[in-house]
């Protein structure tokens, strides 16, 4: 399990539910991706748990704004992406938004990286915090997520363009994690046989 700061009080069940995401697997399969729903009670720690996992793990985090329009929203993911990856930045910030495909091609982007950093059969995740926010300006989006998801559930190794990593995102909370329906017997409840966590649902709540 990946260790937990001595920062995070207590959370150690919490904190073991996320790590099963980064459980390694086979090197000749690809990253591939599941889903995971997490929600729970506004204010409950929620994104300090997230943002410590983030960087314990190596993964990407993006924080979703309620006062974000789509534009800024987009901008924003975008920043996120090239601040992770600064020898690309300038292409990434070069990266039109606004765009009917704008989010399909970030958040490739963003499971591509993830998945190249890519040590010992564990990858990264991707973490969208403040899932909902995202919702008002674009109700498809996890329609997006779905579709990403399939593409490579139906493959066994990326497509050059296809995402490669998982993308968390904090619907809430940690309260409660959906595990999907076909999850990997004995692989724990959230991991599937393919590394990636992705969220929709939930309140919006820190």
């Amino acid at each position: 399990m990946l260790d937990k700061p001595l920062e995070i009080v207590n959370r150690d069940k919490d904190w073991e539910i996320l790590s099963r995401f980064l459980t390694p697997r086979p090197a000749d399969m690809g990253p591939g991706a599941s889903i995971a729903a997490v929600t729970g009670r506004r204010r409950a720690g929620k994104t300090y748990l997230l943002e410590q996992f983030s960087g314990q793990s190596g993964g990407l985090y993006y924080e979703a704004r309620q006062e974000d329009d789509l534009l800024q929203a987009q901008r924003r993911l975008r920043e996120a992406i090239a601040q992770y990856e600064p020898a690309r930045a300038a292409e990434i910030e070069a990266m039109p938004i606004g765009e009917p495909d704008t989010w399909d091609r970030l958040l490739e982007l963003a499971m591509n990286l993830t998945s190249a950093r890519r040590t010992g059969g564990t990858v990264p995740p991707v973490i969208i915090d403040e899932f909902p926010y995202l919702l008002r300006d674009t109700p498809v989006f996890p329609s997006i997520l779905h579709q990403l998801y399939d593409s490579h559930m139906l493959s066994p190794v990326p497509r050059p363009r296809g995402p490669g990593a998982g993308a968390a995102a904090d619907a809430g909370g940690v309260r409660r994690v959906g595990r999907p329906a076909d999850a990997h017997p004995g692989s724990g409840p959230l991991h599937r046989d393919r590394d990636l966590a992705s969220a929709a649902g939930g309140s919006p709540g820190g």
